[in-house]
């Protein structure tokens, strides 16, 4: 027993040893934590499967930045889609036309490019919040 440390579980000797050779430290904690983890509910494993699963999903997500992923939807026969952004800008605008689908919860645009392309922009209220989305694609 370890009068410093009482929750500790050594004997003078392995304390020592854990002192002047720091490599067993490692391999030594080691198997305290995993004897420790095996006393506790049996949660542990799944949680940790659970972990590394999203981990790996994780870096993959990462592998593909918003800036390549709107590369993507642009390529796709110069479609859009937009969903809550803070600001975008339309430019060349021929004409537009904009409604009140639900009063107080739901307004709808429509906007007609030069270049062909139609838009259209809906703002509406999801849970009392405002979100908006707005899909562009080639009028051909």
């Amino acid at each position: 027993m370890n009068d410093d440390m009482p929750w500790v579980d050594l004997t003078p000797e392995e304390i020592q040893q854990l002192r002047t050779n720091k490599q067993q430290l490692t391999e030594y904690g080691k198997q305290k934590i995993k004897q420790l983890m095996m006393n506790q509910e049996p949660y542990p494993d799944a949680m940790f499967e659970e972990a590394e699963r999203r981990e790996a999903e994780n870096a993959l997500i990462a592998k593909v930045s918003e800036e390549d992923y709107q590369k993507v939807l642009d390529a796709m026969n110069g479609d859009k889609t937009l969903y809550n952004p803070d600001e975008f800008l339309l430019d060349n605008i021929k004409s537009y036309h904009y409604e009140v689908m639900d009063e107080g919860h739901h307004v709808w645009m429509a906007f007609y490019l030069e270049n062909g392309n139609t838009g259209h922009l809906n703002i509406f209220l999801n849970d009392g919040k405002i979100n908006t989305r707005y899909e562009e694609w080639n009028g051909d």
